[in-house]
């Protein structure tokens, strides 16, 4: 992917169509990066998957990132079900980064629904 121009870079960050953060490399699996959520503290982290969109960035860099159209996002199932149902805890890691923690549970046999 080529740079963008500091002029496309500074107009999209005015008209929020950018977010600007330091990228965090997932130490346990180099395809997963992250940026600090724009919303605050208290959000999900921006994942950016796979070393091509991470686009020749690394661990520490201040970044650019375009949030991509919602039909692309990944979501994760188990988070996004806690979510809904207001169950997500928030607790923080030794550096003071936020943990967004769903409650784990084995799924009932009266929960599980067929399919088909």
């Amino acid at each position: 992917m080529p740079y963008m121009s500091l002029e496309a870079v500074t107009r999209g960050l005015a008209n929020g169509d950018l977010v600007k953060g330091s990228l965090r490399v997932n130490q346990r699996n180099y395809e997963e990066s992250y940026v600090d959520n724009p919303d605050g503290d208290d959000q999900l982290d921006l994942l950016i998957l796979g070393v091509h969109d991470r686009n020749r960035a690394l661990h520490g860099d201040v970044v650019v990132v375009r949030i991509k159209e919602r039909m692309n996002w990944v979501i994760r199932e188990n988070l996004y079900q806690a979510w809904r149902a207001g169950h997500l805890n928030v607790s923080r890691e030794d550096n003071g980064q936020p943990i967004t923690i769903p409650p784990v549970a084995a799924p009932k046999p009266d929960d599980l629904v067929e399919v088909g």
